[in-house]
């Protein structure tokens, strides 16, 4: 691998580190305005939102929920795009809300007809 590739590729990966980040808070965001209280998955959201009130966890609790929350610096590129991908499709199904458009839909018809596709690249100007 060259100096660039190797220095293009660690810029996509920061990128798409920053996208899940984003991804998330407006996942939370969109639940939080529908009195949506608690993800229906823990990774659809950032970890400092997620409830944190039970104090009486064991040690062992503590340590399988600490599994279950998605930290971004220990995922590669794949597994980011992987769960970018299942926020975008809840997104989608829940709300009519593409991400990349960064607009809702009147409904499914409406969103498949205008937007282009569920990656950021569908979304990109030629």
């Amino acid at each position: 691998m060259t100096y660039k590739s190797c220095v293009k590729e660690n810029l996509l990966d920061r990128e798409k580190r920053k996208d899940f980040c984003k991804i998330q808070r407006t996942c939370r965001d969109l639940d939080m305005r529908n009195d949506v209280m608690k993800p229906i998955n823990n990774l659809y959201w950032p970890p400092i939102f997620l409830d944190k009130s039970d104090q009486e966890l064991t040690k062992l609790e503590e340590m399988l929920a600490a599994e279950l929350v998605v930290d971004p610096d220990r995922l590669d590129s794949s597994e980011l795009q992987n769960y970018i991908e299942q926020i975008w499709q809840y997104l989608k199904e829940k709300y009519f809300y593409c991400y990349w458009c960064g607009c809702f839909y009147t409904d499914y018809e409406d969103f498949v007809s205008n937007c282009p596709g569920p990656l950021k690249h569908d979304h990109d100007c030629e």
